[in-house]
């Protein structure tokens, strides 16, 4: 106490706020907070945990999540990058596969288109790579030599010319109308294809003498050989229908017709009066065949 009966000490005074209920949620949810196990797919429960006002809550383990199904989902991620990468390389190589036969399909119109224009000995391989707008090593990546690069032109033009031949032959008309129609194919081939034409009947012959195949490959001749022998054996099954005699005089007759069907085209192709001659041909080969010149 002071003077005067006062009190001249100082009082401490503690005063003990009350916490505020929201303080304390984070301790009261921690009771359920959970952790990984292998049977479930997210998070269980877990027992409660008694712990003080004052205490630090437990730790909660950073992985919560299931180590098989982090491994499952890296295997689908890895099937996923292979299935990609496996479309990448089949999209590169379809991609290859267009941009070469686009590359062969330039050279053989290059030199087909040479041929025609310059012969078969003024041309050269450098001359069809630079018509091709390729490197003279491109080009001899797709054909070995001028010789291979021709034979394959002759066989392309035959197969088209087999073609043409092809569905009169096997159609149900007539045995007139067929080799009518037979005929017509062959004029027509030679008026609508006249480069491939050209170079299968008169290119060589005119140019070379002697056996000009000797310079040519023997696989590749028999090649064409073979389609050659095709195209002729299904105008004579034709004519096998309605004209007597052996196989061999049937032979000999689509020789003589091949040939002057061959003259009219070397001597009237191109002409005003290709067409007359060529009706008056058929009318002729036609009349022949039937024994009625």
């Amino acid at each position: 106490m002071g003077e005067g009966g006062r009190f001249s000490g100082r009082v401490r005074v503690h005063l003990f706020l009350p916490i505020h209920p929201v303080l304390l949620l984070p301790f009261l949810l921690h009771n359920f907070v959970s952790t990984s196990q292998p049977e479930s797919d997210f998070i269980i429960l877990r027992p409660p945990v008694r712990y003080s006002l004052f205490s630090a809550p437990p730790k909660i383990p950073k992985k919560s999540f299931d180590t098989p199904r982090l491994s499952n989902y890296n295997e689908r991620r890895s099937l996923i990058e292979q299935l990609i990468t496996s479309e990448a390389d089949m999209g590169t190589t379809q991609r290859r596969q267009r941009e070469a036969a686009a590359r062969r399909k330039a050279i053989l119109t290059a030199g087909l288109k040479l041929f025609r224009k310059q012969g078969y000995a003024r041309t050269t391989m450098p001359q069809i790579a630079a018509a091709a707008e390729l490197a003279p090593g491109t080009l001899y990546l797709y054909f070995p030599s001028k010789e291979a690069l021709y034979v394959e032109l002759l066989a392309e033009g035959y197969a088209q010319l087999q073609a043409r031949l092809a569905r009169p032959a096997a159609s149900a008309a007539p045995l007139r109308r067929r080799a009518e129609a037979m005929i017509d194919a062959f004029l027509g081939f030679a008026c609508e294809r006249p480069e491939y034409f050209e170079i299968i009947f008169f290119l060589l012959q005119r140019e070379r003498t002697g056996d000009w195949e000797d310079t040519f490959d023997r696989d590749q001749l028999a090649r064409v050989r073979a389609q050659e022998a095709a195209c002729k054996t299904a105008a004579a099954e034709v004519l096998g229908q309605f004209a007597p005699g052996s196989a061999a005089r049937r032979r000999h007759t689509v020789d003589a017709v091949w040939s002057m069907l061959c003259g009219v085209v070397e001597h009237f192709g191109g002409q005003k009066d290709f067409d007359a001659v060529a009706r008056q041909a058929k009318a002729v080969i036609i009349a022949g065949i039937f024994c009625r010149v």
